[in-house]
């Protein structure tokens, strides 16, 4: 492949994306109330970013019962999925895990998803919108 084409490819897929982006922004006035996004301009935030969100779920991960960590340590690296929604007033609605094998692990993670705070809401267009959020949290054998 040259030079050329690699170029063409690149630029072409930054197009699609942009393209896109302006799309699911543009049709939010136009939307019907209650429609939920995944990508905006501005993305929802955890008060104080991902490094204040990472140590809150360090916490969970300090605290776990001896049959999560037994499960963690016999896997040595396990990703559990959240999920919620970020509400126009920053308000976290809709949270559940997408995944998770031992009950122990689901219920600490559940009970920490439940005492997030409210984020900073996402932003399409200058307009506040609510947003659907996925996120891996993970567990390490310690």
């Amino acid at each position: 492949m040259t030079l050329r084409s690699i170029f063409s490819v690149v630029i072409m897929l930054i197009s699609i994306i942009a393209f896109g982006q302006e799309e699911l922004c543009r049709s939010y006035t136009d939307s019907v109330k209650g429609e939920v996004f995944t990508k905006v301009d501005v993305m929802p935030e955890y008060p104080g970013g991902m490094g204040a969100m990472s140590a809150h779920y360090s916490r969970v991960a300090y605290n776990l019962g001896l049959e999560a960590q037994s499960f963690i340590d016999s896997v040595g690296v396990y990703e559990v999925f959240i999920q919620f929604i970020v509400e126009v007033d920053g308000n976290l609605s809709s949270r559940k895990i997408l995944n998770a094998e031992n009950e122990e692990l689901a219920l600490s993670v559940s009970a920490a998803l439940q005492t997030m705070p409210n984020w900073s809401p996402g932003i399409c267009k200058g307009q506040v919108v609510p947003v659907r959020m996925t996120f891996p949290i993970t567990f390490r054998r310690k």
